[in-house]
């Protein structure tokens, strides 16, 4: 609506009054802006750079695909164990913040579902799991960090389990073999599982 046409409800001098009010507004935000200081700016860029993905991610990113997979599980480190076998599918999600990683293993009463999410947290840096599986309804959370030597990324944590009245440890090491292969070592006090993952796509 053209604000000078005769019978408009539009005045000149709200018109004007408009226009002062917006230019107000941007020269202020302006100020502010330039007042800021190159050092506000950096740190302004700095955050954002911590909520970005980064390197870490990238070792989580080479997991991405299907994978068939090979499960050993020991009561004990020098007991036979059992074998089981699964499929693997493992994805990255929220802008390449998060793997997921679902997995189905075993059969019949052995049958066993999991959903593991592992991220990097830039601002704490460290490496973050927590892990959902059919054996119960509770969660699992671990955290760590990268260990060069082994080429692995290693997490552990402390919880107190209430059916055993006991704390237990739990370490888990994810070993990168090469593109076709890794393995992912669960401790849970002598229990031991070994998980070796092949690549299928």
């Amino acid at each position: 609506m053209n604000p000078s046409t005769a019978g408009s409800p539009w005045s000149r001098q709200a018109v004007v009054a408009i226009w002062i009010m917006l230019l107000a507004t941007s020269t202020t935000g302006l100020a502010q802006s330039k007042g800021a200081g190159p050092e506000h700016v950096a740190g302004e860029n700095a955050s954002a750079d911590l909520d970005s993905p980064g390197p870490e991610h990238q070792r989580l990113q080479a997991l991405v695909g299907k994978w068939k997979l090979a499960i050993k599980v020991r009561n004990q480190p020098d007991q036979e164990g059992m074998t089981l076998t699964g499929q693997c599918e493992n994805k990255m999600i929220l802008g390449g913040r998060f793997l997921v990683s679902e997995t189905h293993s075993g059969n019949g009463a052995w049958a066993i579902e999991t959903i593991t999410i592992i991220g990097f947290d830039r601002r704490n840096k460290r490496y973050t799991m927590v892990v959902f599986d059919t054996t119960g309804t509770s969660y699992g959370t671990s955290a760590g960090s990268y260990d060069q030597s082994l080429n692995a990324i290693v997490t552990s944590r402390e919880d107190q389990d209430p059916g055993l009245n006991s704390t237990r440890k739990h370490q888990f090491v994810i070993s990168f073999l090469g593109p076709s292969t890794y393995t992912q070592r669960i401790t849970v006090d002598s229990q031991l599982i070994e998980m070796t993952y092949t690549r299928v796509e």
